[in-house]
């Protein structure tokens, strides 16, 4: 490593890249990070929803807002729980060979305390007690934030119910569990709450942006770039297509392999869909609220019938994740030249066509056309696509 310098990755979806996201940065850089890398989910995100953008678009924003590389968080890991998508972006991050730090928002700020929480939650991964909780109904981050409650008290439990804490404390545990010499850093977040619908000082939560935009509304001010700039993805676009492959999964007995689909939900699905003809459940958003119970929550749902839909299994969650390379500056251009030299453990490309896997260059590229169907756009194949990522 060149001295003076520090290489920081952060973990992200942008979506879309909004004015928050362009203050964590500056606050990465001003805690002395001289290059930095964004791992950045692609067409799906972890909330099993499509991304409101397209991730070329996303990326290049990403680059013009403050970050020098982005490498894209492939589908399946991108739209998985907590564990596994923390769990692989820091395989790719770990792997690269150059990074130093990790730097993610969330509403604790203090390393020190997720330190805490993450050995709180290793120690509680096969507790009888979280266990019982989730048989009696609750879902797994419900009965897991019960149980610290009863264990370590309110204010442990304050902090494993706020969403980006508990991504920051599956972070710190993938580090742990790496041995990585990678750093966490914590910045709190400012302005408008995780899922808000408030604003602050032209900063407002992702999820309020999503809904404008969707909504023909002007998010002007609220982006640091024209709203109009890229095509507006809605999963709606194909809620009935996802549901008819829902259905079709469920009744083979597909399911079992389906990544989140367990018995539960698939003996769920098979209740609501009965009533699908009378009721209003035929959307996507209408289906997973009619389906959806104690014992799961709706992220849960929506993943499991997006990954019904593309015929994700639990095989391909147990891949090695690749770095396939978004977009660049000047300076990420000398990182990846670096990284290409030094890493032995990753596999770095721009292209599908170059990826050996050919099971994750498959899933990228159905996950594209479906992003696409929901663009209400022609799809242009991801394996022909010509590499456009330096943004200098």
């Amino acid at each position: 490593m060149a001295v003076g310098r520090k290489v920081a990755a952060i973990i992200a979806e942008y979506d879309p890249f909004h004015n928050g996201h362009r203050y964590h940065i500056e606050k990465t850089r001003e805690n002395g990070a001289t290059h930095i890398i964004a791992i950045m989910s692609g067409a799906f995100t972890q909330r099993g929803d499509v991304a409101l953008h397209d991730k070329h678009f996303r990326a290049r924003q990403a680059v013009l807002g403050g970050a020098d590389l982005v490498i894209e968080l492939p589908y399946p890991f991108c739209c998985s729980c907590a564990e596994v998508f923390a769990g692989s972006a820091i395989s790719i991050a770990d792997r690269l060979g150059v990074v130093d730090e990790l730097s993610f928002g969330c509403e604790c700020g203090d390393v020190d305390i997720l330190k805490k929480c993450a050995d709180i939650s290793r120690s509680l991964a096969d507790d009888k007690d979280v266990a019982a909780l989730v048989s009696s109904g609750y879902s797994y981050p419900a009965a897991l934030s019960e149980t610290v409650l009863q264990k370590h008290g309110k204010d442990a439990a304050d902090i494993f119910g706020q969403p980006n804490n508990v991504l920051a404390i599956e972070y710190i545990k993938a580090l742990k569990k790496r041995e990585s010499s990678i750093t966490p850093l914590a910045v709190t977040r400012f302005g408008a709450p995780h899922g808000g619908e408030t604003f602050c000082d032209g900063i407002a939560s992702g999820t309020q942006i999503r809904k404008m935009a969707r909504a023909g509304q002007d998010t002007t001010g609220l982006l640091p770039y024209t709203g109009e700039e890229s095509a507006v993805c809605d999963i709606e676009r194909i809620g009935g297509a996802i549901i008819l492959r829902l259905l079709q999964t469920v009744q083979s007995g597909e399911y079992k392999n389906v990544p989140d689909l367990d018995y539960e939900l698939a003996q769920r699905v098979t209740k609501f869909a009965a009533a699908s003809a009378t009721q209003e459940y035929t959307t996507f958003d209408g289906f997973i609220k009619a389906v959806k119970c104690k014992s799961f929550t709706y992220a849960k749902a929506a993943r499991a019938f997006v990954n019904a839909y593309l015929g994700v299994t639990y095989e391909d969650m147990k891949r090695e994740p690749q770095a396939r390379v978004l977009a660049f500056n000047e300076k990420g251009q000398g990182l990846l030249k670096e990284i290409k030299e030094r890493s032995r453990e990753i596999e770095v490309y721009t292209s599908l066509s170059q990826l050996s896997d050919k099971r994750l260059a498959f899933l990228d590229d159905i996950s594209c056309r479906a992003l696409a169907m929901c663009a209400g756009k022609e799809y242009k194949s991801e394996f022909c696509r010509k590499f456009k990522g330096a943004v200098l």
